[in-house]
């Protein structure tokens, strides 16, 4: 991995971007609290909608129920993108997101990763990227930031001694180089426009290209909502209302985003 670090630069992102929305209007930080907390700042403003905050370092970077993402200067990509005017409902942002994730990973690198419900990305089984989706209810729509973290340009010492929920892994590890991360930003922002138009229009597809990434779906898993321990199969999920469970000792039961998490995905049972 001796490739140069490239820098983040607006101007190398936006040359070539194919969006009427997303990242037409970029800001971008050294450093910060958290670019959704930057994101926010601008969602009263006018002719806001679709703006990408990137930052080279987070300081206090937020993941899923109040834990913290975890991230050097210039290691990742780091960003925030805020959506003012979206005509559906906000849960299937939880399904654009990371199909956009998907996508621009295996454009700029051609590695499959796969979706863990609801807000990882997994490459090799090992934590890539992570989501976290936050609207907002005002009087006449909602509001929503979507916060993506992709670990690009770290090596694997770059995880030790860090409380990490899951294993992590970067890009460049399973590469053995540094991917440009100026090429994965534009990619991201053009894959994620893409799959917000589809949300907008056909959610079917949405939910059959969502089921074709994601581990869930099929297997066994075991879970934890509202402080209780689940276990079953994983039949289906519901894009409004959640993960869709067999349960071991009870009927089927959805699992909202919200107040769930899975602790452990057993075997496929996928043919």
């Amino acid at each position: 991995m001796k490739t140069a670090i490239e820098p983040l630069n607006i101007k190398t992102i936006q040359r070539g971007l194919k969006t009427r929305r997303t990242g037409q209007t970029i800001v971008l930080l050294e450093s910060t609290s958290s670019t959704n907390d930057i994101a926010w700042s601008y969602a009263q403003k006018p002719d806001s909608d679709g703006l990408c905050v990137l930052a080279e370092h987070q300081t206090a970077g937020r993941g899923r129920r109040g834990r913290r993402w975890h991230s050097q200067p210039r290691q990742s990509i780091l960003c925030s993108i805020l959506i003012q005017d979206f005509s559906r409902p906000s849960a299937l942002l939880t399904m654009a997101a990371p199909l956009a994730v998907t996508d621009a990973i295996f454009s700029c690198c051609g590695l499959h990763t796969v979706i863990k419900w609801p807000n990882d990305i997994l490459l090799d089984g090992k934590k890539v990227a992570g989501i976290l989706i936050e609207s907002r209810k005002s009087d006449r729509h909602i509001t929503s930031v979507i916060g993506i973290g992709i670990n690009v340009h770290q090596n694997k010492a770059s995880f030790e001694n860090l409380p990490l929920d899951a294993p992590a892994v970067s890009l460049a590890v399973k590469l053995r180089r540094r991917p440009s991360r100026n090429k994965l930003a534009r990619t991201l922002l053009q894959r994620l426009e893409h799959w917000l138009d589809v949300a907008a229009v056909n959610v079917e597809k949405l939910l059959n290209e969502w089921k074709k990434h994601n581990r869930q779906i099929g297997s066994r898993i075991e879970l934890e909502s509202d402080g209780r321990r689940y276990s079953g199969t994983c039949v289906g999920i519901d894009p409004t209302e959640g993960l869709i469970v067999h349960l071991d000792r009870g009927p089927v039961r959805i699992f909202s985003a919200s107040h769930s998490s899975i602790i452990q995905n057993g075997s496929s049972l996928k043919k």
